[in-house]
């Protein structure tokens, strides 16, 4: 059976590990075009061999998503050889912890240069072309804590705020050209960035349900998806706290924890 994908014009960031990887195989057998953007060239270059097996003519490109003037002429080429594009799905990210007793100015600016310029990047070269052909969809994964801020994440859960509320202004502004804005808000993933111990990640979910629950997304034209249902949940439940109950209320579990130093959870393939 034909997939509703094949041969449609995907650029998706991050593919070097996480949920670009899976969606880049899953896309792959789908019969998708698929344009992929990287950090790691020895991961990149195993991608290549697994994926030209069955799409010869996939398009890789090494990049940091935070260097507009790189991600401005992947673009430039990416519209030379294909004319136009269908999906862009800007999935490089930066996880980290930044607690307030011991911040990291350098580490915030990184996880915005990452998460949330890094997603514009992406995104701007293909703007006029999506516009000219009054069609396209542009998908950007978030996470579950762009809606409110926890303890030791300021900058991760300040950076996917960013993005989600960018998404909201840049889906009115676009309506009119027939683009889609489509903002993913994945909970835990079982990706390399949830290798660590230190904090708890309840109701994870392996990365081919994350990759499908995009693609779902996608399909359905949602303007924001929530996944999985249980995280869900729970994040519309604190949504709903009054600021004080919530600020008790997590200055609790903050203090359960620990005290915690800045660091970086991992990069690129992972939101």
């Amino acid at each position: 059976m034909t997939s509703v994908y094949s041969r449609k014009r995907f650029v998706i960031t991050g593919v070097t590990s996480g949920i670009g990887r899976d969606l880049s195989l899953l896309l792959n057998e789908q019969g998708a075009r698929l344009a992929l953007i990287g950090l790691e060239e020895d991961e990149l270059a195993r991608l290549r061999v697994e994926l030209q097996r069955d799409a010869p003519d996939v398009l890789l490109f090494q990049a940091d998503v935070s260097d507009p003037e790189r991600m401005e002429a992947i673009g430039r080429e990416i519209l030379a050889q294909w004319g136009g594009v269908d999906v862009v799905i800007a999935n490089a990210g930066i996880g980290c912890l930044n607690p307030g007793y011991a911040f990291s100015l350098e580490l915030d600016r990184r996880v915005f240069n990452v998460n949330y310029f890094g997603m514009l990047h992406t995104f701007a070269p293909f703007l006029r072309a999506m516009r000219h052909q009054k069609q396209g969809s542009l998908v950007a994964v978030s996470s579950l804590a762009a809606f409110r801020g926890v303890g030791s994440a300021s900058s991760y859960c300040a950076s996917k705020a960013a993005q989600m509320r960018a998404l909201e202004s840049l889906r009115i502004d676009l309506k009119p050209d027939s683009i889609d804005v489509i903002s993913v808000h994945p909970g835990f993933v079982t990706t390399k960035m949830a290798e660590h111990r230190e904090f708890a990640m309840p109701f994870a979910i392996p990365v081919r349900e994350a990759s499908r629950e995009i693609l779902k997304a996608i399909a359905k034209r949602k303007t924001r998806h929530l996944f999985p249902w249980p995280m869900k949940i729970l994040v519309q439940l604190n949504r709903l706290l009054p600021g004080p109950i919530y600020d008790r209320f997590h200055g609790w579990i903050a203090q359960r924890q620990g005290r915690k130093e800045p660091v970086s959870l991992g990069f690129a393939g992972e939101a």
